[in-house]
């Protein structure tokens, strides 16, 4: 038992080092001028020529897009509202002859 509680201690004393790892101060300066040398090379302009052309066929598409299922939904509304109105004036012949029966069976 008491063996077992060393090497956890051990094994947690390598994931938790007491000291601070030291990094070189010039380091995001150097880090920044990769960056900067990739940018002249080329490497970024190529990936920015495909995003400018993307862009504006990604939103052409979703334009359409918005556009054919406007027209969809304003047409399939049109359905409804046909069958709605349909539907109430059955309900309504329906329920003003049940009533006009109740009315007149209890006149006799």
């Amino acid at each position: 038992m008491e063996n077992s509680e060393n090497e956890i201690k051990k094994t947690l004393k390598y994931l938790k080092p007491d000291e601070q790892l030291k990094v070189d101060p010039y380091f995001y300066t150097r880090l920044k001028a990769k960056i900067d040398e990739r940018r002249k090379e080329g490497g970024l302009a190529e990936e920015k020529w495909a995003f400018g052309f993307f862009k504006p066929a990604f939103l052409f598409l979703v334009i359409i897009l918005n556009i054919i299922s406007a027209f969809y939904f304003m047409n399939s509304n049109a359905k409804e509202n046909k069958a709605k109105s349909l539907y109430y004036s059955e309900l309504k012949t329906e329920y003003s002859n049940d009533y006009n029966k109740i009315i007149y069976s209890n006149t006799k």
